[in-house]
Order: structure tokens, then sequence, then C-alpha cells
């Protein structure tokens, strides 16, 4: 649903093969579709909120099947996306080329200008301004048959994108297919482009501990003495073991190095051998949590956590909490990106959606509510200087409130001294009477005011 006219932009994902829109001053009620269509196989929508802007706003990311062209025409009534299928780029894509592949590469998507269709000729049509000028026409329909017919040919090619996005989603602590639940609420995230499935991606193995360096293990070999050792992870995430020399066991689980142990002793030198490992100390996959929290500090992950359990095992969140929780973590790139949480939404009206499965390297970050400092004097209870927190909550008849009320006031007598940046002080005088009985608004207060109420001699 939108009012006025579009406003939109675009980036083109290689790989896995995605598009994504934003719109402006939009709203859709879309979380999540599957689709039977020969280039989509997913759909997924939802708002976008930034904390400095109330206008709406919604990305739509298109998960393709294959690499496309595509064209984009806007008239009276919404948007329209045509696409066609193209053979997918000459290189094979290795995990280091996708570190350094960028976000608008053209080598994925190829927009197109889309003729007018028959049907909708008395429509005014409104092409992308940053899509280019020159590009191939658009394919007949009997074109667009013929290669989806060569995609059926060869299912690997098609499939290849989608397999890729899976593994990209999974979280280091899981194994098999992992789940993507986006919440259908607002959604505070940087940098723009970045992908929400980095931070709601449900796990689907949350029970095991991954090994990395640093980490302390014991081993214990039921019919080989030699081999019950401890041993801490290298920095190359191997360990060092009698008869087998140098194991890799860095982004495994505890019973994936014993089963892997198992079969080189099993090939070597022992029948069925029995082999037995456990962590004694998490050293590798550490969170920080930092901000309004009883114990700030760096805490082992011992095994997968939420951003609740996390917060519990920091002492909880102290009452000068602001309102957002703010989570840091790195992408497949290297990129850092930050995901906004409302305090409310996680703690308060407890939606599970927020409460978020932490990795290696997070901070949780819960700033604390913004204050100011403002010293009041004169016919209060108990003069003073007051820590007031700013909003609704920095105002003069709250700051009288916190010194204990009024004492013999001279209503008419109320003076605030304030100083600008550049350091020059104005007197603001102040009928407390008028704001007492709703003539005039009570004041807001900044940080450094001097308030002054005189007292009455009558």
């Amino acid at each position: 649903m939108a009012d006025g006219s579009i406003e939109y932009a675009y980036h083109s994902l290689p790989n896995p093969a995605r598009l994504v829109f934003d719109f402006k001053n939009v709203k859709s009620q879309l979380s999540s579709q599957s689709l039977d269509n020969p280039y989509v196989s997913n759909i997924r929508c939802y708002e976008l909120w930034r904390s400095e802007s109330n206008q709406p706003g919604v990305r739509v990311v298109l998960e393709l099947k294959a690499h496309m062209k595509f064209g984009v025409r806007v008239h009276e009534s919404g948007l329209d996306l045509e696409m066609t299928a193209i053979e997918p780029p000459p290189q094979t894509y290795t995990p280091e080329q996708q570190t350094t592949i960028p976000d608008n590469s053209n080598s994925q998507v190829q927009p197109e200008t889309i003729p007018q269709r028959q049907e909708v000729t008395t429509e005014e049509t409104k092409p992308a301004e940053n899509l280019p000028t020159q590009v191939e026409q658009q394919p007949q329909p009997q074109q667009q048959s013929a290669q989806q017919t060569q995609a059926d040919k060869n299912p690997a090619q098609s499939e290849q994108p989608a397999q890729k996005q899976a593994n990209a989603s999974i979280p280091p602590v899981t194994a098999g297919k992992a789940i993507v639940r986006l919440p259908q609420g607002q959604l505070d995230l940087e940098p723009a482009d970045a992908d929400p499935a980095l931070f709601f991606t449900v796990p689907a193995n949350s029970t095991d501990y991954v090994l990395g360096p640093e980490d302390v293990i014991e081993l214990k070999v039921l019919q080989m003495n030699e081999l019950n050792v401890t041993n801490r992870i290298a920095g190359d995430g191997s360990i060092t073991l009698p008869f087998l020399g140098s194991v890799q066991v860095s982004g495994l689980t505890s019973t994936e190095v014993s089963d892997k142990i198992a079969k080189q002793l099993g090939e070597q030198f022992l029948q069925n051998p029995q082999v037995s490992v456990f962590v004694k100390e998490f050293n590798s996959q550490k969170v920080s949590v930092i901000g309004s929290v009883t114990t700030p500090g760096t805490y082992s992950l011992t095994g997968p956590r939420t951003i609740i359990q996390m917060l519990a095992q920091a002492g909880g969140v102290r009452t000068d909490a602001g309102r957002g929780i703010f989570v840091f973590r790195q992408d497949t790139k290297g990129q850092s990106t930050r995901l906004g949480i409302l305090r409310e939404n996680l703690l308060m009206k407890g939606d599970p959606v927020w409460n978020i499965w932490l990795r290696a390297g997070d901070v949780v970050n819960i700033p604390p509510q913004e204050q100011i400092s403002i010293s009041l004097f004169g016919a209060v209870a108990t003069p003073g200087v007051y820590n007031l927190i700013l909003g609704s909550e920095s105002t003069l008849l709250k700051a009288i409130a916190r010194a204990g009320g009024l004492q013999r006031a001279s209503k008419s007598g109320v003076k605030i001294k304030r100083k600008d940046a550049s350091g020059k002080e104005s007197i603001i005088d102040v009928n407390l009477d008028e704001i007492l009985s709703g003539k005039k608004p009570d004041i807001s207060l900044q940080d450094g005011d001097l308030v002054i109420i005189k007292e009455s001699f009558f």
C-alpha cells in the first residue's frame, strides 16, 4: 500500500542471486512467501525502520533461481518487474572470491527497458532513473520458454545459487538446514543492504559447541593410555597427538572430533577404538556485553546462547538502560553490521523473534538513557544538583518534584539561567501559576541549567 508516487532503489546481489528493492512511503503485511515460479523461489518482505525517520519503508528480497536480466516499469497502480533468465557468469565463485564481489556487481543482473504492453498503453510509464539506457531487447515468451527448458535439463545449474544461499545463512554453530524468521514489525538494520538472515537465522542444531583456537580439550582413548591427553587447540585449528601427529579440529564439535580421531586410529592402529572428547576450557567463542547491564564484560559461549540468556548471564539490565539494544556482527565479507532492537519488544512484550541467537565475536550494547544535569536552588525542600532523564522527565515541574516540592515559594519569582554553546548566559523568567493552571506548557530544561526559586514573604 502506498500514497502518492513510488520511490525505490534496488541492490543486485550476485552470489547467491538476489534482487533487493527498498520502497519509501510503502507499507506491507507480507513477511515471506514461497513461489511456484520459474524465476523466483521466494519473496521476503519486511518493514524498514530508522530511529531518525518516521517515514515507512519496505524492503522486498527476491530469491532468484538463476541469474536474471530484469526491467522495471512504474505506472499509476504500482510497479511491474519482468525478468529473463540468462546464463550465469563463466567464473566459479569460491569463498575467497565471494568476499570481494561488490553488492552492485553487474555480473548477476543487467537491468533492461521493458517494451510497453498493448493492454496498458494508456498508462504512463516511468523507467527507473538509475537503469542503463543501452540494453538488450526483451525476449519474446517463446524465447523464455526455451531458456527455461534448458534450465530444466540442467537442474544443477538452477539450484546452485539457492544452495549457496542456504550455506551462507547457516551460523557456525549449526548443522543441517537453518530457518530464517524475519520480524513482521519494524527493522533497524545497518547498512541498508545487509541481509537480515545474518541475524534472524535459527540454528538447526542449537546444542553442540563448535571448537576453535585456544579451546582446551581432554582426549581419552580406552585402548591407548598414551592418547589420554589434554590439548590446547593451536591458532591454525589443530592439535598434535602421539602416533597421529597434527589433527585439524577447529570448526568441529566434540562428538565430530571423537569420531574423526576414532576413524584415524581404526585405520592404522586399533580395532573399534573407543574415543571421548571433553571441552575443559571454552576460549574461542566470546561475546562482549557492554552498557547498562549489571556486569559488563566478555563472556565465553559455552554453547549456543540467545540474547536474553546472555543478558541474564551479565546480571540483567540496569534501571538506567535506554530504549534500544544494539547487536554488532560481522558478515561473510568482514563488514560490520548492526541490528537495533527495541528493549520493550524483547523484554517487556517478549516477542521471541527478537531473541536472536548470538555468535562468536558479537558485541551487545545497551546504551544508558541520556541524562542532563541541572542545579535547583531556593524555596524547595531539597536544593541541589539533579540528573534528569532527557525527554519527558527533564521538565521544570519534574525537577521541582525531585527536589521535594516547593517550600514557601513565590510562584512568580522563578528564573532559569542558561548558557548557549558560545558560553553566553541568558535568563528565562517563569510564572509557575500559569504552568500549574495549564495556561502555559511545562518548560523543558537543558543540560547545565540553573533554576532559582525565590521565597515568598507573605
